[in-house]
């Protein structure tokens, strides 16, 4: 494989399988979105994005393989805004909701071959070796309940 004939946009590759899969895999309507893609927020939504890269093996002189990190974002609105009060109202319900979120988000990315149905789906251009689930962390950010999943990820480029 020559270097200049695949494609060296692997992050942007990997934010489209990653959203292609979840879109696929989650059981309920959630926006499912690439980071940095522009679009009107409607919750619960997913983002995904694939941070920065490097060689996978420190040892090894540059032969395309990649390890980044992919984040996929979980969010859900712990508050509404009341027209008639103008003032903001806590959802009674939004931890319910954001679990259940979370946790179809979660399984679908929690088992031992997420790569290889990656691969499966035969996007161009990118081909998985490793996708699996490491840290997890949860907050409020702008009244929202939040959900940061990180993927640890390697990748190589594949001619188109």
């Amino acid at each position: 494989m020559s270097m200049k004939s695949v494609p060296w946009d692997l992050e942007e590759r990997a934010e489209d399988a990653f959203v292609a899969y979840l879109k696929g895999n989650v059981g309920r309507a959630c926006l499912v979105r690439a980071a940095r893609e522009v679009c009107v927020a409607k919750y619960p939504l997913i983002t995904v994005s694939a941070e920065s890269s490097d060689n996978a093996s420190t040892d090894a002189s540059f032969n395309g393989h990649r390890r980044f990190s992919v984040s996929v974002t979980i969010a859900t609105e712990a508050v509404n805004f009341n027209a008639e009060t103008s003032q903001l109202e806590y959802i009674e319900t939004a931890r319910e909701a954001h679990r259940a979120v979370k946790s179809d988000v979660i399984g679908s990315l929690a088992g031992a071959t997420v790569h290889e149905d990656l691969n499966d789906m035969q996007l161009q251009g990118i081909n998985f070796s490793q996708a699996h689930c490491t840290s997890q962390t949860r907050g409020v950010d702008d009244n929202k309940l939040v959900t940061v999943q990180l993927i640890d990820v390697i990748a190589q480029p594949r001619e188109i």
